[in-house]
């Protein structure tokens, strides 16, 4: 599956999105490198259809250094 990442942009009062009731899930992908071993992705349940375009609306926070560590200092 390919990704454009642009951005969307609203013309006028047209309403260019519309909610689409998910749900987190997860599924089972096989091991496209020959191997036995599966992989189990994330995925969004929701009512898709073929040939339609959907568009995700998501932020990205900025997690601080050294948030998770606790510590400003490296360990030696």
């Amino acid at each position: 599956m390919a990704y454009i990442v642009s951005q969307l942009r609203k013309n006028g009062n047209t309403i260019y999105m519309n909610d689409i009731n998910t749900s987190p899930s997860t599924i089972i992908s096989p091991n496209t490198f020959g191997g036995s071993k599966t992989f189990t992705d994330f995925a969004l349940a929701g009512n898709f259809s073929v040939g339609e375009v959907y568009y995700l609306r998501f932020k990205v926070h900025k997690i601080p250094q050294y948030f998770y560590s606790g510590s400003s200092k490296l360990a030696s």
